[in-house]
């Protein structure tokens, strides 16, 4: 018995950790070792795989003028409408405390650049009836458009596209190019 409890404490701290407690996607952690394996199956089977990193906007705001369950509210509702949006493959997770990602395996840049124009065009319409829900800055990046393919690679592109999308007024999603 002591050892199926042991065994079972295990477990559960092991999903802990792959999954993010307030929103229920998965972690940074978890996020890492997904994106490793997707590289990993970019190179055997030669599929695009993309990424999208998203910032929510001015989420201090929201914490500041409404308060922190505001602010939980808020990231949470996002985390929903990703999963919501995404197709059943897409993996969504929550890198820090305003910032998400989706790795997009079979996926070019272009069709993530779609899946970031469903995704923002959703929480517009559900910010229609909550002030609560936020606007995104999204940065997108695939295989297709970057010249060394890294899980590194990939998620500094996407990061670097998101920070121009934030750059350029927020709202919006920046597509790396390779230029």
């Amino acid at each position: 018995l002591i050892g199926w409890m042991v065994a079972r404490q295990a477990d559960r701290m092991a999903e802990m950790s792959f999954t993010d407690a307030l929103t229920g996607v998965y972690s940074r952690l978890a996020f890492e070792e997904r994106m490793q394996e997707e590289v990993a199956r970019h190179f055997r089977t030669q599929e695009s795989l993309s990424i999208l990193v998203l910032d929510i906007d001015n989420l201090k705001h929201i914490n500041e003028k409404l308060g922190f369950r505001s602010g939980n509210a808020a990231v949470v509702a996002v985390a929903e409408t990703m999963q919501h949006v995404g197709r059943s493959g897409d993996v969504v997770a929550r890198l820090d405390g305003d910032e998400f990602a989706i790795i997009a395996p079979a996926t070019t840049t272009e069709d993530a650049a779609r899946l970031a124009t469903r995704l923002r065009r959703r929480l517009h319409e559900l910010r229609a009836s909550s002030k609560l829900i936020p606007t995104l800055s999204v940065g997108v990046a695939g295989t297709d458009s970057v010249s060394e393919v890294s899980t590194e690679s990939l998620v500094r592109t996407a990061t670097e596209a998101m920070q121009m999308a934030k750059s350029q007024g927020r709202d919006c999603f920046v597509s790396y190019s390779g230029e």
